[in-house]
């Protein structure tokens, strides 16, 4: 076997490992729990029309795919909604609808 051939190999067994890592971390919508769904539509739902567009409920999603849980960042801005420190190192200002998403995540959480 030649060094293409062991890469190409070494690449197909890195691709089946990171699929079915993927799988295991699959869920379908109706099975994710109100402040995923709450944060997925807020932060990370495509848009379509100027209107965030929602998943069917037997729809996949993959965390780290599809989405990403909150960074502590984005929750240390509404847990300390009236430091002005926080505002002025992030420069982030979530809309209403983030917000609500991550108090809805931190009550969950």
């Amino acid at each position: 076997m030649n060094l293409k051939d062991s890469k190409e190999k070494d690449n197909s067994m890195t691709n089946t490992a990171n699929t079915n890592y993927l799988a295991d971390l699959a869920t379908c919508w109706g099975d994710l729990r109100e402040c995923e769904k709450a944060w997925y539509m807020a932060f990370w739902a495509p848009i379509e029309n100027n209107v965030r567009v929602l998943p069917g409920n037997n729809d996949f999603m993959h965390v780290g795919v599809n989405w990403a849980h909150p960074s502590d960042l984005q929750l240390n801005t509404v847990r300390n909604e009236e430091s002005d420190e926080l505002v002025r190192t992030t420069h982030w200002r979530p809309t209403v609808e983030q917000r609500n998403a991550l108090i809805l995540w931190l009550e969950e959480n």
